[in-house]
């Protein structure tokens, strides 16, 4: 694996300004294969349990954040189905590898080489470079399919109304594992310089999810960018950073890899969702 290199000036200002960071060749194609090709096992060796949870996860809906499945996942490596995976009898309409939207949370604490990946050096000095993190830690991880034909939209929203941190210094990180561009759904963001509080915080209390509102204005789409980018392109963005991914109806898949940083365990909020399994 290739070692860090110290971003510019220019690079660090960008980041400030826009609340975004692209980062082309940032990870090399054997690498992007290597996560690919383990993703591909893991899904392999999911269990029955696993599998006929039939857990779906979806932005527009959110009925799985009434889910026990995703709420237990956390601490465990657990796969989520696209809205559109199903036929009306409840049997997949598509194969296990074409129907699944993620799999999370913690890839990078339990599945070695998606560990060996995400704690490189490299991520950790991103984090001190452009969040200041005296302290990296590396807090959850997602692998996202957003599959040909089905892959379901994301809506815009603050990484930050999901995972809170003491410190207000969350840490984005999205990995390109295959070329993402406006056919096949590539993100869209809002450039700004971003700080202070997210619009939304979704606490959790106990089993249950509630929205605190502190600004219900809506997002100003109008201001949205296209963010595509090349396979081994990392996207590094601020928690507070809006945006968003249309549907993927093309004949392409939209694999990536995200993880999320915050300054040290005890920097998470106790209100965040995944606080309790932690």
């Amino acid at each position: 694996m290739t070692g860090y290199i110290m971003l510019s000036d220019k690079q660090i200002n960008a980041f400030d300004q826009d609340g975004y960071l692209i980062l082309e060749d940032w990870v090399s194609d054997t690498e992007c294969e290597a996560l690919k090709n383990r993703m591909e096992k893991i899904i392999d060796n999911f269990s029955d349990e696993d599998l006929n949870r039939k857990s779906i996860f979806s932005t527009t809906s959110k009925d799985h954040q009434s889910d026990q499945y995703f709420l237990e996942s956390a601490d465990k490596v657990r796969l989520f189905y696209e809205k559109e995976a199903f036929s009306l009898d409840g049997t997949l309409a598509f194969p296990l590898g074409r129907a699944i939207n993620k799999v999370g949370h913690a890839l990078h604490q339990l599945d070695p080489v998606f560990k060996n990946f995400s704690l490189q050096e490299k991520m950790q000095n991103l984090c001190r470079d452009l969040a200041s993190h005296s302290n990296p830690y590396c807090i959850q991880s997602m692998y996202i399919f957003k599959q040909p034909k089905i892959g379901g939209e994301v809506v815009c929203h603050q990484d930050s109304t999901y995972i809170h941190s003491k410190s207000g210094r969350l840490l984005g990180m999205w990995v390109a594992l295959e070329d993402a561009d406006r056919e096949n759904g590539c993100l869209w963001g809002i450039p700004g310089k971003y700080f202070g509080e997210p619009k939304a915080k979704l606490i959790r209390e106990g089993s249950k999810l509630s929205m605190r509102y502190d600004d219900k204005l809506p997002f100003d789409e109008a201001n949205l960018v296209p963010i595509e980018v090349k396979k081994g392109s990392m996207l590094v963005f601020n928690g507070l950073f809006p945006h968003l991914s249309h549907e993927n109806r093309s004949e392409y898949s939209r694999h990536a890899y995200t993880m999320h940083w915050i300054d040290g365990r005890g920097d998470l909020s106790p209100e965040s969702w995944i606080a309790i399994n932690l």
